[in-house]
């Protein structure tokens, strides 16, 4: 039995669940759907299928809906996630290696029922992250792709990002983690599961869903005579020691002396408390 969680605001999602269906009820193999009726109801209907004990969650949409449905399940360890990525970014399924806009193969991953675990950042105040969380330039970009919706995906990404550079000051912030506190004169902070975000920006090139380890990315103020030079290593994963450093680690608090805004997945936080661990191996997603 499969439980299928739609989001309807997608006209490509609304599609694909009767293609779904049709191919379910040709197979003969149980499934329902769930169609989201208003703003964060995926999250809802995640949490209500789950405490009704229902064992595969099925996630048609994009990152949004995969960070709605990871955050509306409290007992994520005992159900089994499938992502079929119908979004502008697709930037989990990327690092996932799920079939992007491709209907046929993200269904046969699913069916085969092979399972793979994978972590999660869990925040102190109950917020989990599916692929990345940041603060700093990455949230000024996100509102600038969210206003403008002429491009989609990464060439809104990025012609967001080129506006927000044009009349960027450097975030003043503060990372602790593994006893050490510093400062960084920066850019971005980004805790990472994943590999990318801004619909497939490399941000975090060596992640790893399955290794127990959160990513940490600190991206360095850049001067801005040096933005044309420095902004293709940027998007293709050639920062870190250039411009940026990692570091592996299982707890990472950020704070600033202004009111702190996060992404989580591409969706926006404001006045967020930006204190999380890594939960291993603390989701069972189909996986090939």
């Amino acid at each position: 039995m499969y439980d299928i969680i739609v989001n309807s605001a997608s006209k490509k999602g609304l599609k694909a669940a009767k293609k779904i269906s049709r191919e379910l009820s040709r197979r003969k193999i149980e499934y329902e759907f769930h169609y989201t009726s208003y703003p964060k109801h995926a999250k809802v209907l995640a949490g209500e299928l789950a405490a009704a004990g229902k064992k595969n969650i099925i996630g048609i949409g994009g990152d949004g809906t995969f960070h709605e449905i990871v955050n509306g399940i409290q007992n994520l360890s005992e159900v089994n996630l499938g992502f079929i990525p119908l979004g502008s970014g697709n930037d989990f399924a990327k690092t996932a290696k799920l079939p992007k806009n491709n209907l046929k193969k993200a269904l046969k991953i699913i069916l085969d029922g092979n399972i793979k675990k994978i972590d999660y950042i869990q925040f102190a105040n109950g917020t989990r992250s599916l692929n990345a969380a940041g603060t700093g330039m990455d949230v000024d970009v996100l509102n600038k792709a969210y206003a403008f919706r002429r491009l989609k995906g990464f060439p809104n990404y990025l012609w967001s990002l080129l506006r927000v550079l044009k009349n960027f000051e450097p975030y003043y912030l503060t990372v602790e983690t593994d006893g050490q506190k510093k400062t960084y004169e920066c850019m971005i902070v980004c805790v990472a599961n994943g590999i990318f975000i801004g619909g497939g920006m490399k941000v975090s090139p060596f992640s790893d869903l399955s290794d127990g380890k959160l990513n940490l990315v600190v991206v360095h103020n850049v001067p801005r005579k040096l933005y044309r030079k420095y902004l293709p290593k940027f998007l293709t994963g050639k920062h870190i020691g250039l411009f940026a450093e990692q570091f592996l680690v299982d707890k990472v608090k950020v704070t600033s002396d202004k009111t702190m805004r996060a992404q989580l997945d591409g969706e926006i936080y404001n006045d967020f408390n930006f204190d999380c661990h890594v939960v291993k191996s603390g989701i069972n997603m189909f996986s090939a």
